[in-house]
C-alpha cells in the first residue's frame, strides 16, 4: 500500500479528517479535479446492507466551543426548506446508482448542527424521502443528534411519529458554571429532567461530555458521569476539546494553556468509572449499555457502505471516500441533476488484514483471531506491555484499554507502518 501525499491536494481541506477517528489513512490515489459523480456511477458493487448519514448543520444559536459544521439560523427560516430539498433530489439520485446502496438500511443517522432545528415538514421530508428512496425496514434504526432544548414533551412526540428511537443529547457537561460558558442555555436539572422523559418513552438515549474545557474539574466532571448513569443513560461519548478556528473567540474569552496530562488523566478515570458500572465501548471514545449498539459509527466494522448526504458529509461506497461541498448557493442549486462533491479519495490496502484490524481497533475491540498471526506478536505484545490493550477470555478478544483509546491513533499509525512496508 503506498499513501499519497493528500497535504498537496488543493481542495480545501477535504484530507484533514483522513488522520482523524473514522478510517486509517490508507490513500493510494487522490482523485481531484476528477468527475466525482461519474466515478461512482461507474462503481458496480454488490447489494448489501448499508447505513445513511444525513448532515443538517443548522442550530438556533452556534455554542461557542463548537468545532462542527454548522451555522445559527431562525426558527422556520427559508434556507431549512430550500436544503431540504436539495437532501430530498441528492438522496433521489443516490437511490438511482446500480448496485450501491440497495440492500437493507442498518441505520439513518441524521446529525449537525441540530437536524430538528430543520423544522417539522422539512424534517419530515427527508426522512419520507429516505424511506421512498431505499430499503429501510422494521428493524432500521432511526438515530438523531439534538439538544436537551428540542426534548419537550411535543418534540419527543414527533421524533416518535418519524421513527427515531435513538438519541445522541449533547450535554456537554452538567457542571453549572460552566454551561453557562459553553452557551447551553438550560440548567442542569433541566437537562437531567429531559433525558429521564426520553427515558421513560423507551427511547435509546446517549450523551456527548466534553472534557479539557477550560474552567473544568476533576471532580465536577466524573460527578457528573455519575449522575448520567445513576439516570440510566444507555450510551456516553467522551470527546476532548479540540481548539480550532471555528472555536477562536471562546478561547480567547477563556483563555486556558493546553494540559495534555490532565485531559489524560480525566480521560482514563472516566474509562475506569463506566466500565466498572458495566458499560462497554462500541467506540474508541464511546461507552454503551446493551441497548445502545451506536450503529452509525460502527458502520465500517460491519463492513457497510455509508451514503452521506448534506453539506460537508462524509461518505463511502467500498474503497471510495468522498465529501459532500460544503453549503452554498451551488449546494442549494435545484438545477443541478446531481449531488454536489467537494473530493474523493480512494483508500487500497494491500493486506486486507490490516484493513479488518484497523477498522475494528477504532470501534474499541479487535477479534483475537485477527491479531493472531505470526507478523502482529511482536506489536500485540508491545501494545499488552504498555497496556493499550486487555485479553478479554469470555469474547476471545482485544479490547483497548483507556489508556489504548487515547492513544488509539498512534496505534492506527504502527499499523500503517506495517501496511506501507509490506511486513
Amino acid at each position: 500500500g503506498k499513501m499519497a501525499n493528500w497535504k498537496a491536494s488543493p481542495e480545501k481541506g477535504f484530507y484533514e479528517d483522513r488522520l482523524q477517528t473514522r478510517r486509517p489513512p490508507f490513500i493510494s490515489e487522490i482523485l481531484a479535479r476528477s468527475p466525482y459523480w461519474e466515478r461512482l456511477r461507474a462503481l458496480t458493487l454488490p447489494p448489501g446492507p448499508c447505513s445513511i448519514y444525513a448532515h443538517v448543520p443548522f442550530c438556533a444559536s452556534r455554542c461557542g466551543f463548537c468545532d462542527c459544521y454548522a451555522f445559527a439560523t431562525k426558527a422556520g427560516h427559508p434556507l431549512h426548506d430550500r436544503y431540504a430539498r436539495r437532501l430530498v433530489k441528492d438522496l433521489l439520485s443516490w437511490s438511482s446508482l446500480a448496485g450501491a446502496f440497495s440492500g437493507p438500511v442498518t441505520t439513518v443517522h441524521f446529525g449537525g448542527g441540530t437536524p430538528a432545528h430543520l423544522g417539522p415538514a422539512p424534517l419530515s421530508a427527508v426522512v419520507e424521502a429516505v424511506r421512498k428512496g431505499f430499503d429501510v425496514r422494521r428493524e432500521t434504526e432511526w438515530a438523531m443528534e439534538t439538544t436537551a432544548g428540542f426534548l419537550t414533551g411535543p418534540g419527543l412526540e414527533f421524533l416518535w411519529r418519524l421513527g427515531f428511537r435513538r438519541l445522541h443529547v449533547g450535554v456537554q457537561t452538567l457542571e453549572e458554571p460552566l454551561r453557562q460558558n459553553l452557551g447551553r442555555g438550560l440548567p442542569s436539572e433541566t437537562v437531567l429532567a429531559r433525558l429521564s422523559a426520553g427515558l421513560r418513552m423507551g427511547l435509546v438515549i446517549t450523551a456527548d461530555l466534553l472534557y479539557g474545557i477550560p474552567g473544568q474539574t476533576v471532580k465536577g466532571f466524573l460527578a457528573g458521569l455519575e449522575r448520567l448513569d445513576e439516570l440510566g443513560l444507555h450510551g456516553l461519548s467522551l470527546y476532548r476539546f479540540n481548539p480550532s478556528g471555528r472555536n477562536a473567540a471562546f478561547r480567547r474569552r477563556f483563555p486556558q494553556e493546553p494540559d495534555a496530562a490532565k485531559d489524560f488523566a480525566m480521560f482514563v478515570a472516566a474509562d475506569h468509572e463506566l466500565s466498572a458500572a458495566g458499560f462497554e465501548k462500541n467506540h474508541f471514545c464511546h461507552y454503551a449499555r446493551s441497548r445502545d449498539k451506536n450503529l452509525y459509527f460502527t458502520h465500517a466494522r460491519r463492513g457497510e457502505d455509508l451514503l452521506a448526504v448534506g453539506a460537508s458529509a462524509d461518505g463511502m461506497v467500498g474503497n471510495l471516500n468522498y465529501r459532500c461541498e460544503r453549503l452554498s448557493q451551488k449546494f442549494l442549486d435545484m438545477e443541478k441533476a446531481n449531488p454536489l462533491l467537494e473530493g474523493s479519495v480512494e483508500e487500497v490496502y494491500n493486506d486486507k488484514l490490516i484493513q479488518a484490524i484497523s477498522r475494528h481497533l477504532i470501534t474499541g475491540s479487535v477479534s483475537r483471531e485477527f491479531l493472531a498471526h505470526s507478523k502482529f506478536k511482536n506489536l500485540v505484545s508491545k501494545w499488552q506491555k504498555n497496556k493499550l490493550i486487555d485479553y478479554k477470555n469470555d469474547k476471545d478478544e482485544f479490547v483497548l484499554t483507556g489508556s489504548g483509546s487515547w492513544h488509539v491513533s498512534s496505534m492506527l499509525a504502527e499499523l500503517e507502518r506495517m501496511e506501507l512496508v509490506g511486513s
